[in-house]
């Protein structure tokens, strides 16, 4: 039996997510994954982040046919290249285990080395004391206006659906204009940053957004760069971040197993991933999740 790996038509952070769901969902059910290294075929093919994705998958389709259990002549059509939510919460109830816990339980060993030597050879640095920052991602550029919202609405209503088990697509709120990215008020990010700042009160504070992002409300460092995967990798590195609402910050938690404390806004798309449900492993000692 195969799945056959789809793109996304969006950005970085909803195609890795996307691709890691495939990838687990696979797994465990040792189904072969098909899939061809080919820029055309895949938006992000020379991201760090999807080629160690994709050295993985050559590896754990060997490994399957070494081992016997293979039946490449079934097609299993998972997920949906057009819904995130789909695709993560079908996952989930296979897992019944958070994805980025079964990741980093089960596939990041196998990644990790690979990641890491792409990030040398891209010649990607930190520019700041990883041990003592405090990575607040902002969520702007093409959703700046996009109202800011209360997500305990979406959160519970595909936290119930969930761990129920039964079917979750995002179409419920598209009227509503909730459980999409968006960007978090100020008061709502200064609020977490001075909750991060009693915990750990020697850190600095810096902002990461794009460059197209107006950062002038806030009297912090700015990092803003070009490049969508070293702004990532930067997530990755960092021992304290404050994700924003969206599929990419979040992306950055399968590549790290050893942050301190990571601040999470809890939305729809998020809990279709398992956290802030009752399949949520992740030490609650290192995240807080708000609204």
């Amino acid at each position: 039996m195969y799945i056959n790996l789809f793109d996304r038509g969006d950005r970085l952070g909803s195609n890795i997510i996307s691709y890691i769901s495939q990838i687990l969902y696979s797994y465990k059910n040792k189904y072969f994954i098909r899939f061809t290294k080919n820029k055309n075929e895949y938006k992000y093919y020379n991201s760090i982040f999807t080629k160690a994705l994709f050295n993985y998958i050559e590896i754990y389709n060997e490994k399957l046919y070494k081992n016997n259990h293979i039946n490449n002549d079934i097609n299993i059509n998972f997920g949906s290249c057009y819904d995130l939510v789909v695709t993560t919460s079908s996952c989930l109830t296979i897992l019944e285990t958070d994805l980025i816990t079964y990741f980093i339980n089960h596939i990041y060993k196998h990644i990790k080395i690979d990641f890491e030597n792409f990030a040398l050879s891209y010649k990607y640095n930190v520019p700041f004391d990883v041990k003592k920052t405090i990575l607040v991602h902002l969520r702007l550029e093409d959703v700046v206006n996009r109202s800011d919202y209360d997500g305990s609405k979406c959160s519970d209503y595909y936290r119930n659906k969930v761990e129920k088990k039964e079917y979750c697509d995002c179409g419920i709120f598209l009227n509503d204009k909730i459980n999409r990215q968006a960007p978090l008020s100020k008061t709502k990010i200064q609020n977490i940053i001075n909750k991060a700042k009693q915990e750990f009160p020697n850190y600095k504070v810096i902002l990461i957004t794009s460059p197209d992002s107006d950062t002038t409300v806030y009297n912090y460092e700015v990092i803003k760069s070009t490049d969508e995967n070293l702004d990532l990798y930067l997530l990755t590195k960092c021992n304290v971040v404050i994700l924003s609402r969206s599929t990419f910050s979040l992306s950055c938690m399968f590549f790290d197993k050893n942050k301190k404390k990571t601040y999470i806004p809890s939305w729809g798309h998020f809990v279709c991933c398992g956290l802030n449900t009752n399949y949520d492993k992740i030490d609650k000692s290192k995240i807080e999740y708000f609204y």
